[in-house]
């Protein structure tokens, strides 16, 4: 209501059509807002809903797997950590841990090069037979120092033929965290924290606009989990 000039960006060049359709059904919700109209870009795209985690195709492709509370967070991660998959959250990035440069290191000394002694100390914090092997075993047999749910995860990584080097492809985030983000596969959790549903029964109005800032920040496809309780926000109300 406070007086000033107001401009509608009236085009996304993110959003496909079936999202923005979903992200209409959230905004209409909400009853204090200033009415907007805005074109989607112009394809299709896809929404699918999953009864569980493990149908959702995340083997392959960019992704940003979003959760309302950051204890949700947890679930998430430990599905990507027992697949294989490469990822990063703001809790959890294993592709960040010591053990990776230890391995790196490890894999080009097994091809010939020679290490100095500081690559030696990064090294040797993972493996309890400090002595320069002549003919070195595979990473996993040597840096026997690695603890076995990183060791585990490592090797289902590059099984899958995930990267240990580049930046991950899966970002793992609340929906706040992800605000201004995108990607081009989206995968939104919809169960709220008692905390959240309580306050939501006072503001329903805000919990429409964060749901919204989710459902928008796919180029392609968005994917959702039916809630597992009966708290949990109801995108088509």
């Amino acid at each position: 209501n406070l007086p000033g000039t107001v401009t509608v960006l009236d085009n996304s060049f993110r959003v496909p059509e079936l999202a923005q359709e979903m992200a209409l059904s959230i905004v209409r919700q909400i009853q204090n807002r200033r009415r907007k109209v805005w074109a989607p870009r112009p394809i299709k795209g896809n929404v699918t809903w999953h009864n569980d985690i493990d149908t959702v195709p995340l083997d392959s492709g960019e992704w940003l797997l979003l959760a309302r509370n950051g204890y949700m967070l947890t679930e998430l991660e430990n599905h990507c950590l027992s697949s294989g998959f490469s990822f990063e959250s703001r809790f959890h990035s294993p592709l960040e841990s010591p053990a990776i440069k230890a391995i790196l290191l490890w894999e080009e000394f097994r091809k010939g090069k020679k290490l100095d002694t500081d690559q030696w100390e990064k090294i040797n914090r993972y493996r309890t037979n400090k002595n320069i092997p002549v003919n070195p075993t595979i990473w996993h047999q040597a840096l026997n120092r690695i603890s076995p749910y990183e060791r585990e995860y490592f090797i289902a990584a590059r099984r899958r033929g995930e990267t240990l080097v580049n930046k991950p492809r899966i970002r793992i985030s609340t929906i706040h965290g992800a605000k201004g983000g995108e990607a081009d596969n989206v995968l939104l959790m919809t169960d709220l924290a008692p905390r959240t549903f309580n306050e939501m029964q006072q503001d329903y109005d805000n919990e429409c606009r964060v749901f919204y800032v989710g459902v928008t920040r796919t180029r392609n496809n968005l994917h959702l989990l039916q809630p597992r309780t009966n708290m949990a926000f109801n995108i088509y109300e």
